[in-house]
């Protein structure tokens, strides 16, 4: 017999006998499963969070120029109103 069956024989020979191996197999491999999609969440969630974090800066940025040029508007309003 090849050490793939002999393996297998012996994994389904346990689980047959003892129920608790039944339950924690399906467990551990679901466990195993989860750990690495949620790696790859994390990948995806601190990606679109750093998108993010960009458009909302790229916005700050944009609101401060536009309060900027009207300040100078408004200067420039001020000493035309008060050369007069």
């Amino acid at each position: 017999m090849s050490l793939i069956k002999d393996a297998g024989g012996q994994i389904a020979g346990t689980v047959l006998a003892n129920q608790k191996v039944a339950i924690a197999i399906p467990a551990i491999t679901t466990v195993i499963g989860a750990a690495s999609a949620q790696s790859i969440l994390t990948i995806v969630s601190m990606s679109i969070g750093i998108v993010i974090s960009c458009l909302i800066l790229w916005h700050r940025y944009v609101l401060l120029q536009t309060a900027r040029i009207e300040h100078k508007e408004a200067r420039a309003r001020l000493e035309e109103i008060t050369k007069i």
